[in-house]
């Protein structure tokens, strides 16, 4: 399925809970990450064993996602997005 399951979510409110703001990131950027590993490494700018250890490129291509959605905030919040999980933010928010 891949993004296209979020294409037609209202991300308005957010994704529903950690597992989805998760799953969005690794269409968006972990996808990315394991992709650049393999690359850098048949290319010889990475050791080889980097291509196996697609958990870890997974995890840093989360991490740069999580990291624009928030440098990104105001910017979304403006836009009428929003990716923080709701299980999270209606803890401390009334809306």
């Amino acid at each position: 399925v891949g993004m296209a399951e979020f294409v037609d979510k209202d991300l308005g409110q957010g994704t529903a809970d950690v597992k989805q703001y998760n799953r969005y990131c690794h269409f968006v950027a972990g996808l990315v990450g394991e992709g650049l590993s393999r690359l850098f490494a048949v290319s010889g700018l990475e050791k080889p064993s980097m291509a196996n250890e697609l958990h870890l490129s997974d995890q840093m291509g989360l991490f740069l996602q999580k990291t624009n959605i928030i440098r990104d905030y105001l910017e979304d919040y403006v836009d009428g997005r929003a990716f923080w999980p709701q299980s999270v933010w209606s803890k401390y928010s009334k809306s």
